[in-house]
């Protein structure tokens, strides 16, 4: 009964099959769904292995009473609660390996989940906030060769990573990188590309297809607005929007890859958000993503960061925003949970789900960078993670001087993000301490030169 696969949410695929079961009703207002199971009853396990199939739920056939008392909207209710249920019941193993350490039982794992290898800092576009400077003036001579690069997926695959992510700069200026990517893949190791999307050809996409695997790989397209005139004002150079959308129709058409889209948000396209989702539904993404605007990089150059960062105000409407079509649209595009686009415990929303802890510090101070990873910089330096390039003081080794082992285990150069933090300024007092940790290192030390102090993003004042 079901047809192929087509874009729909969670309540249009429901009607649209009891529709199929009741042929005699045309449209969802006179639509009575205990009248069309009892008069289709021989059509329930039917119906119910069709919603289980779409979404890898039980529903199960035993309990047909249940399914008769409800009325559609507490029917789809039901359905995604079973979705929600069943997502936060699957295991993810980057969070579970990350808890061995966030929970205080472990300072860092005895070698790394998952290495973030820039391939280059070279890129065709400009974006005004870029985190690595990145443009096409950058040293090509400098970079790891595709030897290189080889070396380090074998290492990463030795001591037994499994998550390996590629940017930039952009990874696909590269000639070498599909060749690259093929041989990281040939290693059963897990990718995950971040991209501008303009420079994936209908060829580049469907090489690339050959060996994406969507149960273990993801690919990140960045779009900024929903018109050329929003997108190409953020990411620098005219004509950015339509060879970016041109990217995403390119890796959707090998019928295989679905990219996550990535809005980095500002003031110059906050009115755009809703635009750009329809744009991303449009366009079959997986998954909408907004992230923060971080003052690294272009976005700390002169008063560019406090022009045009969105304010407290603006990110709590946002989040409101978001969680509304997050399940509006499910079944349809997921929205991303990190919500990358705030600090979160400076929203109250996100903040009243935790209880108040008074003079409780963490289990941990440590993120992720340089306890269960570690990025690689295009000329083989090593800093704790991407967001470091523009400060040579967190440049920790080189890959091309000494193995990824020996470094990852060189306690003498990770001791600020392997050990506990002296919390300083507003933090001190702060009942949600033991949740945030004082926030991102890096931005700690942007805010007051100090990586115990508060983030830069946190507006909660205790």
């Amino acid at each position: 009964m079901e047809r192929s696969f087509i874009k729909q949410t969670v309540e249009d695929f429901t009607i649209s099959q009891i529709l199929d079961l009741h042929s005699n009703v045309k449209n969802k207002e006179e639509l009575d769904l205990q009248k069309t199971l009892q008069e289709h009853n021989v059509c329930l396990s039917e119906f119910l292995s069709i919603i289980n199939c779409r979404y890898g739920i039980d529903l199960n056939n035993n309990d047909k009473k249940k399914f008769k008392n409800l009325s559609i909207e507490n029917f789809i209710k039901l359905i995604k609660e079973k979705i929600i249920k069943k997502a936060s019941n699957e295991i993810d193993s980057k969070v579970i390996f990350d808890n061995f350490v966030f929970s205080g039982r472990c300072k860092r794992l005895t070698s790394p989940y998952e290495i973030n290898i820039d391939l280059t800092f070279q890129c065709n576009l400009r974006c005004i906030f870029c985190y690595s400077s990145s443009t096409n003036q950058h040293n090509k001579s400098s970079e790891m060769s595709t030897d290189e690069i080889f070396d380090i997926i074998d290492e990463f695959k030795k001591l037994n990573g499994a998550f390996v992510l590629f940017g930039g700069g952009e990874p696909f200026i590269r000639d070498d990188f599909l060749e690259i990517f093929k041989y990281t893949k040939s290693k059963g190791l897990w990718t995950y590309v971040l991209t501008n999307g303009s420079l994936i050809t209908e060829e580049v996409a469907y090489e690339y297809a050959k060996y994406f695997n969507p149960l273990f790989d993801k690919i990140q397209v960045s779009l900024d607005g929903a018109t050329p005139e929003i997108n190409d004002k953020q990411r620098g150079v005219k004509g950015a929007f339509d060879s970016t959308l041109r990217g995403i129709t390119n890796l959707t058409s090998t019928g295989k890859i679905r990219p996550l889209i990535n809005t980095v948000v500002t003031k110059l396209n906050y009115n755009d958000i809703p635009n750009i989702l329809k744009l991303a539904v449009k366009n079959n993404a997986y998954t909408y993503r907004c992230l923060k605007l971080q003052k690294v990089g272009r976005g700390s150059k002169g008063i560019l960061f406090e022009k045009i960062a969105i304010n407290q105000d603006e990110g709590d409407k946002l989040y409101e925003y978001l969680s509304q079509k997050r399940d509006e649209l499910m079944g349809m595009i997921g929205i991303a949970t990190d919500n990358a686009f705030i600090f979160p415990m400076a929203t109250k929303a996100i903040r009243d789900k935790f209880e108040r802890r008074p003079n409780t510090k963490p289990n941990s101070f440590s993120c992720s960078a340089g306890t269960t990873k570690l990025a690689i910089a295009p000329d083989g330096g090593i800093v704790p993670c991407s967001y470091f390039y523009d400060y040579p003081e967190f440049y920790l080794a080189s890959i091309k001087d000494r193995s990824l082992k020996d470094i990852w285990e060189d306690e003498s150069i990770w001791g600020l993000f392997r050990e506990p933090l002296e919390v300083k300024g507003k933090c001190k007092k702060c009942d949600y301490l033991y949740a945030c940790k004082t926030g991102c290192r890096l931005l700690s030390y942007v805010n007051c030169s100090d990586m115990g102090g508060p983030d830069l993003g946190c507006t909660y004042n205790p």
